[in-house]
């Protein structure tokens, strides 16, 4: 009953979170659409400018696992997320920047492959990324707008510090005050990046264990 009753206090903090940022979800998520819709029509062109680079890419692609698949894309996914969360409290540029990085890599990709043999290949595109992106992608998004979310905590906490300082009240009420109107800013942020959390374990999973199998069953009906 225990474990319930806080499944369900999670399910409703994260539901309120949503609705209460869908305009910033949905700006985050338009951007990396864009992003990759861009990079899927120009890869060409953007893999020439890549062109330098494309060698430390492959190789850090093509290396070899050194502990289980999951749990190793599961920490570089994780440690990428809350770099991006963090990294975030300057303006929150970061969290902008790591979804249009997201999306120009994403699209490059897909736009390289499918372009090959849209028909064979589009379908393995399609067998080797839905089933694990379905729940990356989404992880991406909430860590992004839970790092947006962790400056608007800050800046506006010392905002209405500052707004307030003419007030004969001690800092320590004043910040005290300001923490109780923004707090709400900081409780969402945690919450967006715990789901996120869970999301990339799932996806980690699914991409360390299942996926490969999944492209080879695709890949079975063309051999």
């Amino acid at each position: 009953m225990e474990i319930n009753k806080h499944i369900s206090i999670a399910k409703k903090e994260f539901k309120q979170a949503i609705v209460d940022n869908k305009r910033l979800i949905f700006l985050i998520f338009s951007l990396y659409v864009i992003s990759a819709v861009f990079a899927w029509v120009f890869h060409s062109q953007l893999l020439d400018l890549l062109n330098p680079y494309l060698g430390e890419i492959k190789a850090e692609l093509s290396r070899e696992f050194t502990m289980d698949p999951a749990l190793e894309l599961f920490i570089n996914n994780e440690t990428a997320g809350l770099t991006t969360y963090f990294s975030s409290v300057f303006f929150g540029i970061m969290a902008f920047v790591s979804v249009i990085v997201n999306g120009i890599t994403i699209g490059i990709v897909g736009g390289k492959i499918v372009s090959a043999d849209p028909f064979h290949m589009g379908l393995m595109f399609i067998a080797l990324i839905v089933p694990h992106g379905i729940f990356e992608i989404p992880a991406m998004i909430f860590e992004s707008t839970a790092g947006v979310l962790l400056f608007l905590f800050i800046w506006r906490f010392f905002k209405t510090i500052d707004t307030t300082r003419n007030d004969i009240s001690s800092f320590k009420l004043r910040a005290k005050n300001s923490w109780k109107l923004n707090k709400v800013y900081l409780k969402q942020s945690v919450v967006l990046m715990v789901f996120s959390c869970v999301l990339l374990i799932i996806a980690a999973i699914i991409e360390g264990h299942v996926t490969e199998y999944v492209g080879m069953w695709v890949d079975s009906f063309f051999n």
